[in-house]
């Protein structure tokens, strides 16, 4: 009976803190070490690492699941007693990072990029900080991702690379894209327009057109936006085999045949960029398009398709983690629902995509959507879906 109560007691954190800070320093290090050789021995070895920060196949290893526990002890190894484990530490971030990405963790992914980022130099320190802006961007943390896209572009300026600037340029517009700043955002996407079209980058030259069309649709320019995706899908499809990137720009097309009443022709091209992103995989790309082809589906009358596509629509996108897509796809298959028969129900649909958008959505998203709610409710002959049921 003792001894089963001192393993409790010693089971608790602050009994256990206690024994730990009792430790001499260096020894406290070399404990580290020995349990960090020890944790690989026991799940077969150290893991392969990159020859670049993202040059190398993500090939999964037993110790992913820890990845982020062995980085800690490299790190506190080499803190404490001297002993020479960065590169340890650099591989099991490395790692954590991926593996984050492969189960869907954002906070995560972001949290060991940007740690990996103050481990290593040169223009490669500024790839890892714009990993790390990527995921804190889909987890709502705007303020957040801008330092870290920020830093991202004066590492690329430092070092000269022309890539680098490119991808974080095109990352802050998105940023200012979100978060209602239209002018910077275009100002940016044009520079990134630019230098890709001098450096022959035809890929990141057609995403940065599309999304420049997406930001000046935003302040009523005058449509020349299906023009704009038709040179964007164009550039992209002859640069390179970027399925995410044509799949994407369909979809955005496909929202705007819809849009202008072109229906079949929507529905035709969601159900394309459903093929892609099936064929390569694309989970996030899978679960925008089924919300978006939902809410055609219900346009039209087809109920049951709607239904089934909205429900797979959102276990795809919770299972992927992309929570504002699932805002966005709640709050647009609300709308497309609006009758005075369906009126609570739509209103409770768009509650939950409301909430979700106001924590992980800019406020450009947000706005965006409202609008189109109003719209729609005026033009059904109901009070706004944000107000009181009738």
């Amino acid at each position: 009976m003792a001894s089963a109560e001192q393993a409790y007691l010693f089971r608790h954190a602050l009994l256990r803190d206690a024994a730990y800070q009792l430790q001499m320093p260096g020894d406290r290090g070399r404990l580290h070490g020995l349990a960090l050789s020890a944790i690989e021995t026991i799940h077969g070895g150290p893991p392969p690492g990159p020859d670049a920060i993202d040059g190398t196949p993500f090939k999964q290893h037993h110790t992913d699941v820890i990845a982020a526990e062995l980085a800690n002890h490299a790190r506190q190894a080499s803190a404490f007693a001297g002993i020479d484990m960065v590169s340890r530490e650099r591989l099991y971030l490395w790692r954590a990072a991926k593996f984050s990405e492969l189960t869907y963790d954002s906070t995560s992914a972001s949290q060991h990029w940007e740690s990996l980022a103050a481990l290593i130099d040169g223009s490669a320190s500024g790839e890892a900080l714009g990993f790390a802006g990527q995921h804190a961007v889909e987890t709502g943390r705007f303020a957040r991702a801008e330092d870290l896209f920020a830093r991202s572009l004066a590492c690329s300026r430092q070092y000269g690379d022309r890539k680098l600037e490119r991808q974080a340029l095109g990352s802050l517009a998105r940023v200012h894209g979100n978060t209602g700043r239209f002018a910077d955002a275009e100002r940016l996407y044009l520079q990134v327009i630019r230098l890709a079209h001098e450096d022959g980058d035809a890929l990141t030259e057609g995403k940065a057109l599309a999304n420049l069309t997406g930001i000046q649709s935003r302040t009523d320019r005058p449509k020349l936006q299906e023009q704009n995706l038709l040179k964007a899908l164009a550039l992209v499809r002859s640069a390179a085999a970027d399925h995410k990137a044509e799949a994407t720009i369909l979809g955005i097309l496909a929202v705007l045949y819809f849009e202008d009443g072109r229906v079949e022709l929507a529905e035709r091209t969601f159900a394309n960029v459903l093929a892609i992103a099936r064929a390569h995989g694309l989970r996030h790309a899978e679960g925008l398009a089924l919300g978006n082809q939902a809410c055609v589906q219900q346009s039209r009358g087809h109920q049951q398709q709607a239904a089934e596509s909205h429900e797979t629509a959102k276990n795809i996108l919770r299972e992927t983690g992309n929570l504002w897509g699932l805002g966005a796809h709640l709050c647009d298959f609300a709308t497309s629902r609006l009758s005075p028969e369906c009126y609570l129900h739509a209103s409770s649909v768009w509650k939950q995509g409301e909430e979700l958008l106001r924590q992980f959505a800019g406020t450009a998203t947000r706005e965006a959507k409202r609008r189109a709610m109003l719209d729609a409710c005026e033009k059904a002959g109901v009070p706004p879906l944000c107000g009181e049921a009738p």
